[in-house]
């Protein structure tokens, strides 16, 4: 399973302390934290290591703070700055859901419209529900796909039509408009129909005309070549079977393909997210220039299907989350050698995003959260979280606190983990190599657990969900301090 094709709906927290939906002091707050936040910046980079690292923050009107940190290429001195070409995978999808929300503008698409009637190559195992897809189904992952099906194809060579009539052969598991399941597979379709729309001959012509060069994002492009013709750009780097990270030359294989498109193809700047963040927060205008109507972008940021476990919701391109009383935008980005992720607060009236060139393994998001909650005023102490816990599924859990991180034990089996901080609320589960956890670290076998801890109407913690990558989580209730 390419589990880095392009990572799931991130950033999704529990909520946290009660209303307060109103502008804040984003300049003094983030003027107070700078010092502290870079210093994060740059640990966090040295442990994970990550080469290079550009941070955006912005309001509607302006950028705040554009930096970038290290270097574009492992063991080479030219540096990161806010200008340096980052791939920003599925970052890209919410820039799909605008260029649709301008088709609807246009008069000449409609949210409503059954996609087999604009796609009609358009096929699922169930026609009957294959009859009734809408673009805001696919975007918002609510039409009952598996998880990430069909991923595998892309990077083998089919197109995004031999991928499209494979979705016929894959039994939909999910209620169809209720269950959320990310999936990339359906995402190119989108495409073709805002393009044909928009009369465009691509979407990534559609993506550039109408939305990339109105808003003055000049430096962003979906085109294969953009990154080894661009000398700022960014070099990607993975790790290799042993841990390393190396840096992996560029290839244009199918990560422009087609077969991706509007699914995660976008290359991006610092600089250029910073006016991507403003038009969110201008409602689809930046700098006195109308892109899309308030209203429809409106529709891009409203959540569909059931809620998501812990919270928060999906919306078309966002994942869309209440925290301090503040509503969030989210998504994060990540391909084989780049991460990403980006942070929208539209009452709070700011936004953040990182780009990196390595794999995403939870820096980019662990670091807007860092900055959000400090923006926010939100900040918890560890020893909240300290306590016992019962699980019908683990039995009974210790949690404690450590310096900068949760320790925990599984009473039942002595398997210890690490809670490392990755938002309010929530942690990110690392095995510990001793006891039985020694054996799997040395099989290479780790714990994605996502934990998201849960309060009450009082704000204290009460219960928790460790949840994987199947979206199925260990629930556990806080039975003592």
């Amino acid at each position: 399973m390419l589990r880095n094709l392009v990572l799931g709906l991130a950033m999704l927290v529990l909520t946290a302390g009660g209303p307060r939906a109103q502008p804040i002091d984003v300049a003094t707050r983030l003027t107070a934290v700078l010092p502290a936040f870079e210093a994060e910046v740059r640990r966090q980079m040295a442990a994970a290591d990550i080469p290079g690292l550009a941070v955006v923050v912005a309001t509607a009107d302006a950028p705040l703070y554009v930096k970038g940190y290290g270097t574009r290429r492992l063991g080479e001195a030219a540096a990161v700055d806010g200008a340096t070409l980052f791939h920003i995978g599925s970052l890209t999808k919410a820039f799909l859901a605008t260029t649709a929300a301008i088709a609807v503008d246009d008069g000449v698409l409609g949210w409503s419209d059954p996609v087999i009637g604009r796609y009609p190559t358009f096929r699922l195992s169930d026609s009957a529900i294959a009859a009734q897809v809408t673009i805001p189904d696919i975007l918002a992952h609510v039409v009952g796909l598996p998880g990430h099906a069909l991923e595998d194809m892309a990077p083998m060579g089919y197109s995004a039509e031999q991928i499209g009539a494979a979705l016929a052969q894959v039994p939909l598991v999910g209620r169809f408009r209720h269950a959320v399941s990310y999936n990339n597979a359906m995402h190119p379709a989108v495409g073709a129909i805002v393009a044909t729309a928009l009369a465009q001959p691509s979407w990534d012509a559609a993506l550039s005309r109408r939305l990339l060069v109105p808003a003055g994002m000049l430096s962003s492009s979906t085109a294969a070549d953009s990154m080894p013709r661009n000398a700022n750009a960014a070099v990607g780097h993975r790790r290799d079977d042993g841990g390393k990270v190396i840096t992996v030359g560029y290839s244009a294989q199918f990560w422009y393909s087609p077969a991706i498109g509007g699914a995660g193809a976008l290359n991006a700047t610092a600089t250029d997210m910073g006016r991507w963040i403003r038009l969110q927060l201008g409602r689809g205008a930046i700098d006195g220039r109308r892109i899309v109507s308030p209203d429809n972008l409106a529709e891009t940021w409203k959540p569909r299907g059931d809620p998501l476990i812990g919270g928060g919701g999906s919306a078309l391109g966002w994942g869309v989350e209440t925290v301090a009383g503040q509503r969030q935008l989210s998504h994060d980005g990540g391909t084989s050698t780049y991460g990403s992720s980006i942070l929208v607060a539209p009452e709070a009236g700011f936004g953040i995003c990182i780009l990196t060139n390595l794999t995403n393994e939870g820096v980019p998001n662990a670091l807007i959260a860092w900055l959000r909650d400090r923006l926010l005023d939100i900040q918890r102490p560890l020893g909240d979280f300290a306590g016992s816990y019962d699980s019908p599924t683990l039995g009974p859990v210790a949690i404690w606190a450590q310096p900068d991180r949760l320790g925990l034990k599984l009473e039942s089996t002595g398997l210890y983990q690490e809670l490392v901080p990755d938002g309010t609320n929530r942690f990110r589960a690392v095995v510990v190599p001793a006891g039985p956890g020694a054996a799997m670290r040395a099989e290479g076998f780790d714990l994605p657990y996502r934990w998201r801890f849960s309060t009450d109407a009082a704000g204290r913690i009460v219960g928790a969900d460790a949840v994987g990558t199947d979206n199925m989580p260990h629930r556990l209730i806080r039975t003592g301090s």
